[in-house]
């Protein structure tokens, strides 16, 4: 399959491991040049030589918490410029309602609604003076069917949906190409090897 992203840049969060790995190789073996996220070096380096071994010719990564605002800056300094930017970055668990504190309302908003966000914001304007740009947030069935159990991760994954939703009607608003675009993608069930509070 030939998607046409040879010379594209791509940047996904949260891509040492699980989905966002599988999502950084494929566009890495499609030809594009892939930023790899994470916090942790050893991870990392791991992540970036997995890429290559697939056939992925063009793959780096970058040391950083994309879920900080000092982190998120430090992503935009090394990668001034993308692409294709794919939020995948998230955390989740299961925790009864009357146990969730504020101190965890705060980190999910913060880890799986700004984190995207912000590095939306900080790329988008670039996409649209190109006239070309992905920006893919990626969500779960939980956005729209949220488990009682986990109450504190539905609503935040909702916000990336309706972000998204927002964002297209600010287009069509302002007459703006299409093929600058942003999207949210859902997942179904996934069993997946890292662990649920990884934020790789």
């Amino acid at each position: 399959m030939d998607l046409h992203l040879k010379d594209k840049t791509a940047l996904v969060t949260g891509s040492t491991a699980g989905i966002g790995l599988e999502i950084a190789r494929k566009l890495a073996v499609e030809g594009a040049k892939v930023m790899v996220t994470g916090r942790n070096q050893a991870k990392l380096d791991q992540a970036v030589a997995s890429i290559r071994v697939s056939g992925g010719a063009h793959v780096s990564g970058i040391l950083a918490d994309a879920a900080t605002e000092e982190g998120a800056a430090a992503l935009v300094r090394a990668t001034p410029s993308v692409d294709i930017l794919v939020n995948n970055l998230g955390i989740y668990e299961i925790k009864d309602f009357a146990k969730i504190t504020d101190a965890d309302w705060r980190r999910y908003f913060e880890v799986n609604v700004l984190s995207g966000a912000r590095l939306a914001r900080a790329y988008f304007a670039g996409m649209l003076e190109r006239n070309w740009g992905r920006i893919i947030f990626i969500s779960s069935e939980s956005g729209l069917v949220t488990p009682g159990e986990m109450i504190h991760y539905g609503r935040p994954d909702a916000f990336r949906r309706h972000h998204r939703l927002s964002e297209k009607h600010r287009q069509r608003s302002r007459g703006v190409a299409r093929a600058a675009r942003s999207r949210v993608l859902r997942q179904g069930p996934a069993l997946l090897a890292a662990a649920a509070d990884d934020r790789a």
